[in-house]
Parts: structure tokens; sequence; C-alpha cells
């Protein structure tokens, strides 16, 4: 990810592809690898896919699925088992034909022709072959439905044109198979994953989505039915962020698998599979990142807190001490904190500075210190000098400005999350306190967040500030565990205004179109500008436009030639066409409200 421009992030509207990789670049979250298409998850993006993975697997755990690991190879001839799959991914597949190297006549290796395998087998890049292999031995009688597993993997799927997290040939993903007796089972299965990954997005990432169903053309190669997670760019493109498949009988019909009822009649098995992958890190690098760097969300960024010492000489030292006091309380808390990392001759790339780097620190300036925290995207920044030191606080900078009203709901919303234990493990900040049998006082955040925004002025952010425990008379135990509640209050108000900004852009963007024409003309204003920027109407104007639609796969390929535009979900919301709504294209009577946009 090196680049002749390195230390300048691009401005969106001059160049959104190389701002996007700007940013990447300075978060120091991927960098390139000598494979076309694969990309290194370096340490801070590696936390970020740590962070929702640990979320993510136990929400899925809730709902009575388990983990299990499956063989990163499969038999070619297993694909060609179900018509529909192997013709979707024919193009993408990597085989393996030999098991051995040897050294070749003039110099180097090369496979060695006498290891040639009988059968090759494909790389992995999506499991239900395999499984379903392994399903129709699980599986005699109904006593064995349903069987529900998931596993963390990494698949390969030989992609063309690669971007770092959005589509690479190589990426790390959950994918999810289930088996059922009946139909209905299966629908319900594959409908109440896609809610999960719209629950998930949301609390994890501070990204909102559109919940639809894909057209038959973009459907999951021999998926009956493919339930998406749609999310809005700040360029208004959609980004397809998971999806949730009814396959029907079509694997368990390939692999021959049946069950028998209680009368004894051989029944066949309902299947579904669904799955997210690191592209979501690209949905929320996207959404909230700005011209400055990177912007993470609280909930999975590496380090929540990133605390600077400031001063010189003795002052330092002490502001030092202070500061790794404060984190050492902080990560009692549960608060992922940590001291500044200010060059990277201190650390490796998601490390922390050396102890007694102090002296180190001090050769940057506090503007330069500054700016490198706001590019690495850590959501609060806390200083501390002499003055801090003398009054026993300090004050909290979050990386966005805070909206008020995002500040006003995360306060009642932590109010209300500490009434009901079972709530706990869908909230972002107690998961580890649930893992642990412990949980952590809830209505405290919300009051410390409720006192700052009475504090603050009609329409304006609360400030934030956090204790210093071991200064200025807050030496007290108390202290050590008002600096996580402190902390906690401010990080719900950073994951509310992004959320609140977010969901803001996904109404006011969200437009009806009437008519063909209109469509076309709302396309071209989401096109790119001659110098590859986000015009001001991409960035502003309509982008998921909703119409009557008939479905239509040669109307569907019509539009996307003439418009670019793509249909990425129908019946959003569940929302569906009028008895009088007539398609936009054929004028036909609509079978659907279709979401049309740009996409990634």
């Amino acid at each position: 990810m090196s680049s002749a421009t390195e230390g300048r992030v691009t401005p969106r509207s001059e160049d959104y592809s190389a701002w996007y990789h700007d940013v990447l670049r300075e978060a120091q979250l991927v960098d390139s690898s000598p494979v076309r298409g694969c990309f290194v998850l370096m340490p801070r993006g590696m936390a970020l896919w740590d962070r929702f993975k640990a979320d993510l697997d136990e929400r899925i755990a809730d709902t009575g699925v388990v983990n299990a690991s499956f063989p990163l190879l499969i038999p070619l001839s297993f694909l060609s088992r179900e018509a529909d799959h192997v013709e979707g991914f024919a193009k993408e597949c990597a085989l393996v034909t030999h098991t051995r190297l040897h050294t070749a006549e003039g110099g180097g290796v090369e496979a060695d022709p006498d290891s040639a395998l009988q059968e090759p087998f494909v790389i992995r890049p999506t499991s239900e072959t395999v499984i379903w292999d392994s399903f129709r031995k699980w599986i005699s009688t109904s006593a064995d439905l349903p069987v529900l597993v998931n596993q963390w993997a990494n698949v390969l799927r030989w992609e063309r044109r690669t971007r770092p997290f959005l589509r690479t040939s190589e990426f790390h993903w959950q994918e999810g198979h289930t088996a059922h007796a009946t139909r209905e089972e299966a629908l319900a299965r594959a409908q109440r994953m896609q809610v999960v990954y719209g629950d998930v997005v949301r609390s994890c990432m501070a990204v909102p989505v559109l919940m639809g169903e894909k057209t038959p053309s973009e459907r999951f190669a021999g998926a009956e039915a493919t339930l998406t997670i749609e999310a809005m760019m700040q360029d208004g493109w959609a980004l397809q962020s998971g999806t949730s498949h009814f396959l029907g009988t079509a694997f368990s019909d390939a692999f021959g698998v049946k069950y028998s009822d209680a009368e004894g009649e051989s029944r066949p098995v309902w299947a579904t599979s669904w799955g997210v992958s690191t592209r979501l890190l690209g949905a929320a690098i996207m959404s909230h990142s700005d011209d400055v760097g990177f912007v993470a969300p609280p909930a999975v960024a590496a380090h929540q807190v990133e605390v600077l010492a400031v001063g010189k000489g003795e002052a330092l030292q002490a502001a030092t001490a202070a500061g790794r006091a404060l984190v050492q309380a902080l990560r009692r808390g549960g608060v992922r904190a940590t001291m500044d990392t200010d060059a990277k001759s201190l650390s490796g790339p998601g490390g922390e500075a050396a102890s007694g780097g102090a002296s180190a620190r001090g050769k940057l300036s506090l503007g330069k210190r500054r700016f490198a925290s706001e590019r690495r995207g850590t959501p609060l920044r806390v200083e501390i000098g002499r003055r801090e030191l003398e009054q026993g606080w300090a004050r909290i900078t979050p990386r966005v400005a805070l909206d008020r009203e995002a500040c006003e709901l995360a306060a009642s919303e932590l109010y209300e999350l500490s009434g009901d234990v079972r709530v706990a493990p869908k909230h972002r900040w107690t998961m580890s306190d649930v893992a642990s049998g412990k949980r952590r006082s809830m209505a405290a955040h919300g009051g410390v967040l409720a006192a700052k925004n009475q504090e603050a002025g009609d329409g304006e952010a609360p400030e934030m500030n956090i204790v210093l425990p071991g200064t200025a008379g807050k030496e007290g135990p108390e202290h050590f565990q008002m600096a996580p509640a402190m902390a906690f209050a401010a990080l719900e108000a950073v994951h509310a205004t992004l959320l609140m900004r977010r969901e803001r852009q996904l109404k006011e963007r969200t437009v009806p179109v009437a008519s063909y024409d209109a469509l076309k003309a709302h396309a071209a204003a989401l096109a790119r500008t001659d110098g590859g920027g986000a015009s001001a109407a991409a960035l502003t104007g309509p982008a998921f436009l909703v119409a009557p639609w008939k479905d239509c796969a040669d109307n569907e390929r019509l539009v996307k030639e003439e418009t670019s535009l793509t249909i990425r979900c129908l019946n959003a919301g569940a929302q569906g066409p009028g008895p009088e709504d007539r398609c936009i294209l054929s004028g036909e009577p609509a079978t659907h409200l279709a979401v049309f946009a740009r996409a990634y």
C-alpha cells in the first residue's frame, strides 16, 4: 500500500478511490502482498475483524448454531453435482493439481509430474458441497434435524478486479450452513440470519442497512432465494454487506441426503447458507472516514482511547506516569486504552510505544501527535499535561464532533439496557463482562452522559471529561471505577453520533422514482467526475432509487447497460408495490418495489 503521496489523504471530491486507499495506508490497516488480489491484514486491521468476529460469533451461538471446521480443499467432482452452483463459481476457482515440487532442469522448482493428482482439488470458494457431503453421513432420521453449523475460514475466489476489503481474491468470512425437515423452517432460518446481520452491523459498525431480497439474476449460485443487507456509502454507492440464502433441496438432492419421518417415509432435507466477510470492514471505513483519515467505530476499534502525555522534563515524566495509570484503570474496566504511538520507529504497526518512550515522543510536536492519532481513527483522545495533573481531570476529545441529539439518545438507551441482563449480550460494551459472568453498570454510564447533556447549552453537544486516578486527591478506588464509566459514556456518544449520521443519510438519500427518465437522471449524478472524484451531487443527492418494477432479467440487464445501476434488493423493509403501481420500464403492473443504485 505504499504510495508516492504517502502522508497525504486525497480529498473524496478529488478522487474517491485514491481517498479510500490513502485512508487504509495512513491507518496501517492493510498492506500489499506478492499475490495478485490478496492483501495483508495488518495488526490494526486484524483487530477490527477480531472484535467484530467475537461479537457476531456470540450472536450466532445465541440462535442455536455451533461452530465446526471443514476442509480447505474440495474434490473437483463435488462442484459438478449442482449445476447452477458450479456455473456460478467456475470462473473464480483455483485448482491444486500436484502434491509436491522438484528441482527444474534450468534451476528453481516446478511441479513434480509424478505427483499429479488423479482428481484435482478446488481451493474453497465456498463450502456448500463439502459440507453437504458430511451432512449425508450425519442425517438419517427426523431426530437428526435440524443441523446448524458455522465455520470461520478463509476462502479464495479469483477476482479480476480487486480492492482491499471490498473485493479481494482471498478473504476472511463466516459461513453458516443448516439442514431442516421443512421448507418453512429453512425459510425462517434464512430470514432470522438476515436480521442478525442487520443488527450486528448496526451495533458494531454503526452502519444502518436496507434489508430485502435479491432478484433471480443476482441470487447466490444454486439458491432459490437470496436475502441481502445493503449499506449506503458516503458517495451514494451501495455495498452488499451480507447475504442469507434459502437453498431449497438442491444440495440435499445432489448429495443424496434424505431423512425418514415418524412414519418411516423418506423426505427431502431443506437447506440454508449465510455469510458475512471482511467486506464489512470496508463498509465501516467508507461509511465513517473523512478527508483527515480513518474513523474507527468504537465497538471494533483496536484502541478506543489514546492517551497523550505532554510537557518537558519532569513534567513530561509525571504526565506519562499519570497517563499509564489512567490506561491501566481503563483497561481494568474493560476499555481498550493505550499511550499514543507517535512514530513508527517506536512500535510495530499495531503495537504500543516501548516503555520509557516519553523522551522519544517529545521529538514530535503535539500537533503532529494529535494528527497521527486522528489518522489512526482512535475514537477518543485524552491529553495529560501540567494543568490536568493539578486539576485531577482531563478533557476527552472525540475523533468526530458529537451530535447533541445522538448523545441524548445514547444516554436513554444506556439506562434502558441497565434494567435487563438478557439484553446485555446484544450490547457492544458488555460482551466481555457477560462472557466472564460479570455485569457492568450501564446506568452509571448513562448517568454520566445524561449529566453532561444537561451541562451543555441548548443545541450543543456535551463536553466530555475523564478523572485521572492518583492525581490531585483522586487516589481512592472509586476514581479508578469512574474513569471507565466516563470513557464508556463518551464511546457511546461517538457510536450514536456515527450511527445517526448514517441513518440520516440513508433516509434522506433513499428516494422514490416515478419514471425511467428520472432514474437515468439520478444515475448520471452518481457517476464519478473525470478525475475519479465524488461530485457534490454524489455525496449529497439521491442515491438509493426506489421504483415500481416488474421482474424481468432482460429489462434488468438493459437498465444496467444504460445507467450502470443495478437492483440492490426488492421490497426493502417488506414494502411492496401498490395495486396501481406500474413498472417504470415496461409499464406493466409492478411485482415489486426495486431499489436501484450504483454498487461496489
